[in-house]
């Protein structure tokens, strides 16, 4: 991140998680939440994509995970759109779109509108 400031890159995009903030109990979201607040400090505009679960395979083994990528999906249809697992090849679609359509500044992408951006 400093390395994009010092080299004055013009917009910084990046994942985060929905949910995130620096104060959770929980492990993931409290360093996703941190990495924002870095991101932030920074003040380079920014584009934060939010998605609620990724799908998708990957090279570590997260057992937890694994599980919710299997059964996630069967409750979807179910589930409000926000929390609506969602697979990393939207998210990298959507963050192509909207970094070719939306004016610099602060931005948080939510699920839901990474799902809208990704067609």
């Amino acid at each position: 991140m400093r390395a994009c400031k010092a080299n004055k890159v013009k917009n910084f995009s990046f994942v985060s998680s929905s949910g995130a903030n620096e104060n959770s109990d929980g492990f993931y979201l409290k360093l996703k939440g941190k990495i924002e607040a870095a991101v932030l400090g920074l003040n380079l505009p920014y584009q934060v994509f939010r998605p609620s679960l990724l799908m998708g395979k990957r090279k570590e083994k997260r057992f937890g995970e694994r599980i919710a990528q299997l059964v996630m999906p069967i409750f979807s249809p179910l589930m409000p759109s926000k929390y609506r697992p969602i697979s990393a090849a939207l998210v990298a679609k959507a963050m192509v779109n909207i970094s070719k359509s939306t004016p610099l500044g602060f931005n948080m992408i939510i699920s839901e509108e990474i799902m809208e951006k990704s067609n």
